[in-house]
């Protein structure tokens, strides 16, 4: 379609000093990530109310703070390494029941996990400088 290949597009033409990034009310699907892979110099990146199911491809990241993958499909928290300046997590929204595989993300300081169906908060022991953590956790 028209829209797709406008988004294609724009990842294409991607300039390698942004340091934001946001592409939201897309169609944007997990095998779209690829073309953010390895942007040195992006810092905030949203991919906000999309279809994204898996976070994949979002790796070689190192400058990252900021992530936003709120109101997606997104049922697992993985593929994190490569994102060692991560400080704000956001994938509220999602069809998340479990924290886990967030060891990576020592300076993770924001984590909201908020609108999804997790039973326990196990997974956050690992994060020592976590300040904040929005999330509604099911009895």
């Amino acid at each position: 379609s028209k829209n797709e290949a406008k988004l294609y597009d724009e990842f294409v033409d991607f300039p390698t000093w942004f340091s934001t990034l946001a592409i939201q009310d897309e169609s944007v699907s997990y095998s779209d990530q690829k073309r953010i892979e390895g942007e040195e110099a992006l810092k905030l990146l949203s991919l906000k109310h999309n279809s994204i199911d898996k976070i994949q491809n979002l790796v070689s990241l190192p400058n990252l703070i900021y992530l936003d993958l709120t109101n997606n499909k997104i049922s697992e928290l993985e593929n994190f390494q490569g994102m060692a300046n991560l400080r704000v997590l956001i994938v509220g929204k999602n069809k998340l029941t479990r924290i886990k595989n967030l060891e990576c993300l020592n300076k993770l300081e924001i984590l909201d996990l908020h609108s999804n169906l997790i039973t326990n908060t196990e997974g956050l022991k690992p994060l020592l400088d976590l300040k904040y953590f929005f999330g509604n956790i099911l009895e």
